[in-house]
């Protein structure tokens, strides 16, 4: 009898697993980064050929260059972009809150805060094609020591400015992915 049982849930768990795999292979989910078709006569450009062509424009501060450096590097930028059709102009915006106080009235940790909305324009046309908002929250400590904590902070803003570029790569994906699908 128990083997019976159990060949019946067995079966039974191999199609619920096959019909939630036909389910998602049908709801027409698609890779973002697919090459559709490509041949040598199309002339179509692609996701990553797009991201590519972004030159960042100077953003003030020591976080701004953070930035710049971030989403230079996820976007697969070079310095230099000479073949740069699109230019994303990003500011910055950082506060800290006290997250934790101590019956001393002492703070023992931070969020820090960091928001930057960026523009993206193409570089023929003065009008913007793309406007998006992109934040994050990271908190750290403050201990005794004066440079550990320094360096704590220094940690956070690393983490939200890695985080705000994730998420600056992210919304440029899905608007060049849109663009790409309306063509």
């Amino acid at each position: 009898m128990s083997f019976k049982y159990f060949l019946f849930n067995k079966t039974l768990v191999i199609l619920i697993i096959a019909s939630i795999s036909f389910g998602l292979v049908s709801c027409g989910l698609q890779p973002v980064y697919k090459n559709p078709g490509l041949n040598k006569n199309d002339n179509s450009s692609t996701l990553s050929s797009n991201l590519k062509k972004i030159s960042i424009k100077f953003i003030e501060g020591r976080l701004g260059y953070k930035l710049q450096e971030s989403l230079s590097e996820s976007l697969g930028l070079r310095f230099n972009n000479s073949s740069s059709k699109y230019l994303i102009s990003i500011s910055t915006e950082t506060s800290k809150s006290a997250l934790l106080i101590q019956d001393d009235d002492k703070v023992s940790r931070y969020n820090l805060y960091l928001r930057a909305s960026f523009v993206l324009n193409d570089v023929n046309k003065p009008s913007e094609i793309y406007r998006g908002n992109a934040r994050s929250v990271a908190s750290f400590n403050v201990v005794d020591s004066q440079f550990a904590t320094i360096i704590a902070e220094q940690d956070a803003e690393n983490r939200a400015v890695r985080e705000v570029s994730a998420q600056i790569h992210s919304l440029l994906i899905s608007y060049f992915s849109r663009k790409e699908k309306e063509n």
